[in-house]
């Protein structure tokens, strides 16, 4: 279960790395709805530029050593190319955590060439 308060430390532990390779993070779902939930951790990863390309790697990285740091492991990821029916230029990464818990990371593509 993800709560809202684990879920809000989680971000703003990784905010500043975020923004140092150009993105913003923003908390989504149940857990922002409700207070908690029992699925997964829903956040929106959003560009700060159109123009420039941000590190998704080094960003998926970061996710890896704050769960560590947790007592965690990223046992698995999943990509999929697109986030829900008719949701282009929304991409999901899904972390698959130790302890079951699931991470989905909602990256938004505002680069000039999907607006196009």
């Amino acid at each position: 279960m993800w709560k809202i308060d684990e879920a809000l430390k989680l971000i703003r532990d990784i905010q500043p790395h975020a923004r140092m390779n150009d993105y913003n993070l923003a908390l989504a779902g149940g857990v922002l709805d409700k207070g908690f939930s029992d699925n997964d951790l829903d956040i929106i990863v959003i560009p700060r530029s159109a123009t420039r390309k941000p590190n998704k790697e080094t960003l998926i990285e970061e996710f890896r050593m704050q769960i560590a740091l947790r007592g965690l492991v990223v046992s698995k990821i999943e990509e999929l190319p697109e986030y829900g029916e008719g949701m282009e230029g929304r991409k999901l990464t899904r972390l698959i955590l130790s302890n079951e818990q699931i991470i989905e990371l909602i990256f938004i593509d505002y680069s000039l060439e999907s607006m196009g």
